[in-house]
């Protein structure tokens, strides 16, 4: 997989703040960088996905001859965003305004795209 780095877009008019969060089980000085998208994700309209039952997936695997094994390291950060929404989930720091090109973590519909 190849990394594409968040775009930097400085003139933007719509920015969710940064949240600096501190990573449990760790030292004092380790921060997970979050996005506050609470107003994003209040003005968007959830899409309604289902889950699947675990009986049923394991159905579906009964006599398979081949299965596969995915890491799913950073699995929101694989999915591309659209170019419309890309401005919606912009985020800004105390320097910059960067708009991502994949989903985020912390929108509302990331674990639907996720799925």
């Amino acid at each position: 997989m190849r990394f594409i780095p968040d775009l930097l877009n400085s003139v933007d008019h719509w920015a969710s703040p940064v949240l600096p969060v501190h990573k449990q089980g760790t030292t004092d000085d380790e921060y997970r960088q979050t996005c506050d998208y609470r107003r994003v994700n209040d003005l968007s309209e959830a899409l309604i996905s289902t889950m699947p039952h675990m009986s049923t997936l394991l159905e579906h695997t009964r006599a398979k001859q081949y299965y596969g094994l995915f890491h799913l390291l950073r699995g929101f950060w694989q999915l591309p965003l659209d170019e419309l929404s890309q401005d919606l989930i912009s985020y800004i720091t105390d320097a910059k305004i960067y708009t991502p090109r994949r989903v985020r973590q912390g929108c509302c519909d990331a674990a639907v795209h996720f799925q």
